[in-house]
């Protein structure tokens, strides 16, 4: 029998590492071991013999423990494997833990985790509604909440994933590249994650398209009021080519200044401080133009107005629009109210946006007759910071602010 052998590891612990004491390794019998411990701390130990078994020493192993593996011959393969619950016995008098094994390498030292099923991941791209341009390849990503093993990806032509394209339950990555969509078709898709104990709900579904290249102005798009000042004015619009463009200022249709002759905007945005020549007026909008093609062109659905700081508001001339949005309380922490009123009937849809103009989610689609309508939003999956929201029924439109404070 090997000489019991007592080791102390306070000393090499980092600071932040609760003290364990390795009480003795004991070899019994041939091939079968027995150490105990005593302590708080956990960590990764190999437990080292020579060729014939008979001298026995733990040390402490640093960096990325998952990379190695206990062989049945006591050897460790580099690499590879996974590590193994062993049984272990506690002793209440003495404070030991006491474990029996037959193979020499690493052993871990640490706390149960109690396995839970997965909960849903948070889906990332494409974002919902979101228009994919037909020439690139489409990427998919998503990012689970916990511990996962894989992750599970179904893509499909319905609503009901009847008609489905792309079928995935093994993905390691949590994202997927593929060249095989369609142009010109809506796609839906969502993901699910499974761990050691079994896989989790689905995703929500988010839905996608395959689309031309396109711009498409989110602000100013009718009823702002901008001051001839040093404040930044920001226009943003949806893309999804980056390619320079040019902007520019019409009044009653017509360019009246040009704001910038080229730009390329990553963000789809630019900061604008009206110039100081620019006529007070209620009649503005602004175009945007992609230079390569000046036929993908996207100008504000409403007019706008520009003001000199001095200007009550109450003088210019009122600004006619069928729609009206707001949402209360604004700022607020997880959810709100949103009341709008429509005096024309259509497919009325709500949007939000980040600041960048990056489309969040839609979160209200529905046929719409005149009236007033309201509903409530959790921001669930949404940070701290302030939000777009557009609601467009028919061919009119209305932009409006919100903060999320969490």
């Amino acid at each position: 029998m090997t000489p019991a052998v007592s080791t102390t590891f306070a000393d090499e612990l980092p600071g932040d590492f609760p003290p364990f004491e390795i009480l003795t390794v004991n070899n019994p019998s041939p091939g079968v071991m027995l150490f105990s411990a005593r302590g708080q701390g956990y960590g990764a130990y190999t437990i080292i013999a020579d060729s014939a078994g008979n001298v026995l020493k733990f040390k402490k192993m640093t960096g990325n423990t998952s990379n190695f593996a206990v062989q049945p011959n006591g050897l460790i393969t580099y690499g590879a494997g996974y590590f193994r619950k062993l049984e272990t016995g506690f002793d209440g008098r003495s404070g030991e833990l006491i474990v029996q094994t037959n193979s020499f390498g690493e052993f871990i030292l640490a706390k149960s985790y109690e396995q839970v099923t997965p909960p849903q991941p948070f889906m990332t791209t494409p974002l919902y509604g979101e228009r994919v341009l037909n020439d690139k390849n489409v990427k998919f990503s998503w990012s689970p909440k916990g511990y996962f093993r894989h992750s599970a990806i179904l893509v499909a032509e319905d609503a009901n994933f009847e008609n489905i394209v792309i079928e995935e339950d093994s993905l390691i990555e949590t994202s997927l590249t593929t060249d095989i969509l369609q142009p010109n078709t809506e796609y839906f898709w969502k993901v699910a994650v499974t761990n050691d104990l079994e896989q989790g709900e689905w995703s929500e579904t988010y839905t996608f398209t395959i689309s031309e290249a396109y711009m498409d102005l989110i602000t100013p798009i009718g009823g702002e009021v901008w001051n001839k000042d040093t404040t930044h004015n920001f226009i943003r619009w949806e893309k999804n080519i980056d390619e320079a463009v040019k902007i520019e200022l019409l009044r009653d249709d017509v360019v009246v200044a040009s704001i910038s002759d080229s730009i390329l905007s990553f963000t789809g945005a630019f900061a604008w401080i009206v110039d100081k020549e620019i006529i007070p007026d209620s009649t503005y909008k602004i175009k945007i133009t992609n230079l390569k093609n000046p036929q993908l062109a996207s100008i504000s659905d409403e007019v706008f107005k520009i003001v000199d700081p001095t200007t009550s508001i109450e003088d210019m001339p009122s600004i006619s629009s069928p729609l009206s949005i707001s949402n209360s309380p604004n700022p607020f922490n997880s959810s709100t109210i949103f009341e709008f009123s429509t005096e024309v009937s259509g497919m009325a849809t709500i949007s939000i946006y980040n600041m960048y103009g990056q489309l969040g989610d839609v979160i209200y689609s529905s046929f719409v007759e005149p009236g007033v309508y309201s509903f409530d939003w959790d921001s669930e999956g949404f940070t701290s910071g302030m939000y777009l929201y557009k609601i467009i029924v028919g061919d009119h439109s209305k932009t409006s602010k919100m903060v999320i404070k969490k």
